[in-house]
């Protein structure tokens, strides 16, 4: 992730709720070191982890069509 935006969300929220680090890890049954990559914008997170931290945050994904984007070439299936 290169955009600050969504791990400064992440550990604001923590912050808000009076949480560690290793407290949201165990609420989310996860490592302390998972905690840290999200809030630190790790590139790539396991999607099951990241929705559990964010649910101990009282926080969501939404996932929505981008119209801009389109799917590679070698992706297409022949119609």
């Amino acid at each position: 992730m290169h955009d600050r935006a969504f791990p400064d969300l992440i550990r604001s929220r923590r912050e808000a709720l009076h949480l560690t680090q290793a407290e949201l890890a165990e609420l989310a049954r996860c490592s302390t070191r998972f905690v840290h990559m999200a809030e630190t914008g790790k590139a790539t997170l396991r999607l099951d982890k990241l929705l559990a931290v964010l649910a101990v945050l009282g926080l969501g994904l939404q996932v929505t069509r981008t119209p801009q984007l389109s799917v590679a070439p070698e992706l297409q299936r022949d119609a």
